[in-house]
């Protein structure tokens, strides 16, 4: 009698197999995730790290320049109103956004809609005019496309509400 004739031989090799091969599994995807696991760590770190830089720039508004944010920016923005300590705080707030989206990975490219914090923040016309010109010192993203759609949806909603 050979291993292949007797049928609970056969069926106790068979299950010894799928064990085998679910601990591989098990192991390859521990060690996968753990990777995973240690790219998010330092994603968050890196970008707790640009935070803490970007809240400097409350002490000095002009430093924004380092990050793309010309003179002539900062010229456009005071013509909208907008003084360099607001312009900072709207850069770090948006950056803050931005991070956060690439954390969670969203494909999601709508408008924020009512009473999210970027459609609240977006409302007040000095903010709209403010991303218009700070959105060039941002890297593209979803982000991005997703603020521009809220600008788009509320500057809309002002045209139909007149």
């Amino acid at each position: 009698m050979t291993i292949w004739s007797d049928p609970a031989t056969l069926a106790n090799l068979i299950m010894a197999l799928a064990a085998v091969s679910s601990l591989f599994a098990t192991v390859a995807l521990y060690y996968k995730s753990q990777k995973e696991q240690r790219k998010l760590e330092g994603k968050l770190a890196s970008y707790s790290a640009h935070l803490s830089a970007f809240e400097l720039l409350s002490n000095i508004p002009k430093a924004i320049r380092f990050l793309g944010v010309s003179n002539e920016d900062l010229n456009a923005l005071k013509k909208e109103g907008i003084k360099p300590e607001e312009a900072v705080f709207l850069f770090i707030h948006f950056r803050a956004f931005l991070y956060f989206e690439k954390i969670i990975k969203t494909d999601d490219k709508s408008a924020y809609g009512p009473g999210t914090a970027n459609y609240i923040t977006l409302s007040v016309p000095e903010t709209r005019a403010a991303w218009k010109i700070l959105r060039k010192s941002m890297p593209s993203s979803i982000f991005m496309e997703k603020l521009d759609s809220t600008v788009q949806l509320i500057e809309s909603e002002k045209l139909y509400s007149q």
